[in-house]
């Protein structure tokens, strides 16, 4: 530096040994008149033993960021919202490393239609200054979405004024999609309920849950009024020890038993029952059919069978009538033709 003949700064490390080391600030000012160089020293020890303490603060909060399921970034004021901070994991979702991504725009980042809908989703932030939540979709390269829930969090100064932003993202993605999955699927039962003829009734720690329209025309009572009531209350009493350990012993066999409608008619049905998760619960879901027109169609068939039976048994008794007749008919017959061969044969 000193050969140089020109103004400089430096910085100087200076061991003391065990005391330690000594950082020294030098400038110097280059004379032409005097062909020398004029030397200023501060010692910056405090001044640089903070940056490195600083330095490896920065290291270590990047060390935890950079392993945390998250995507997290701090951006300056806007308009520009340029990146100051941010961890890998955000970095890398809009195609950038951790050191690139720094000082660049927050629109020259996430893109022109991700902004908008930032500043779209986020109008309480802009306008109150007020921590949002929001969810936004983000392409990938493979012509898939990646779902994300976005937390942005004002940094505001003692003025009060924003001087930044915190911007969190969450990968919801897989959640999203569990979510839409049981939506789905929760609109096909339902539909399934719907449509269904037979009664469905859902019922958890005793106690009816939900029931589809057929076992509301079963029970003769609207949704309202069975949502929240025993289910062995509806039992008929001399079936409820059955019903209640086919539940306990979550039996799917079908089996014949009977209930009582809002009339305290006694029908019959047979019930067949399952027990599912849902929600992270046990639920047991029982379809309850109506054999009312079975009950009458067996009756009717036992009915005609023990007429059948009875004209059997009356043309059996008719057939057995006829063959008495007959052999006492022949008997009779044959004694006057006996003697009238014996007459004939005299003469």
């Amino acid at each position: 530096m000193l050969a140089q003949q020109a103004d400089f700064q430096m910085s100087l490390e200076w061991s003391n040994g065990d005391a330690g080391t000594t950082w020294l600030a030098c400038s110097g000012w280059w004379s032409p008149e005097q062909r020398r160089h004029t030397c200023f020293l501060a010692d910056v020890t405090a001044t640089e033993a903070s940056r490195e303490a600083a330095q490896l603060f920065i290291h270590r909060l990047h060390l935890v960021f950079d392993h945390l399921p998250l995507m997290v970034a701090y951006h300056g004021p806007l308009p520009e919202g340029r990146c100051l901070f941010a961890n890998r994991q955000y970095a890398k979702l809009f195609g950038l490393d951790d050191k690139t991504i720094l000082g660049k725009p927050v629109r020259d980042i996430v893109g022109k239609a991700l902004m908008q809908e930032m500043v779209r989703q986020a109008r309480s932030f802009f306008e109150q200054h007020a921590t949002v939540v929001y969810p936004c979709s983000v392409p990938q390269g493979d012509g898939r979405w990646m779902r994300l829930e976005v937390t942005m969090v004002p940094d505001a100064g003692p003025d009060g004024q924003v001087r930044g932003a915190y911007v969190l993202m969450t990968d919801i993605t897989q959640r999203y999609e569990t979510e839409r999955a049981l939506r789905e699927s929760e609109d096909r039962l339902a539909r399934f309920m719907e449509a269904s003829a037979e009664g469905v009734v859902f019922h958890r720690g005793g106690l009816i849950t939900d029931v589809n329209p057929a076992a509301c025309a079963l029970y003769g009572a609207d949704a309202a009024h069975l949502l929240g009531t025993p289910t062995m209350s509806l039992v008929v009493p001399e079936f409820r020890e059955k019903a209640q350990r086919m539940v306990d012993s979550r039996t799917e066999t079908a089996y014949e038993s009977a209930i009582f409608n809002a009339r305290g008619e006694r029908i019959p049905v047979e019930v067949i029952g399952r027990s599912i998760q849902h929600g992270g619960q046990p639920l047991r879901v029982t379809v309850v059919r109506d054999i009312r027109d079975r009950r009458e169609a067996q009756a009717r068939i036992e009915e005609l069978i023990s007429g059948l039976r009875a004209e059997k048994e009356r043309a059996e008794a008719a057939d057995r009538a006829k063959s008495v007749f007959l052999a006492a008919a022949s008997h009779d017959l044959r004694q006057p033709i006996h003697a009238l061969g014996l007459f004939l044969t005299a003469l």
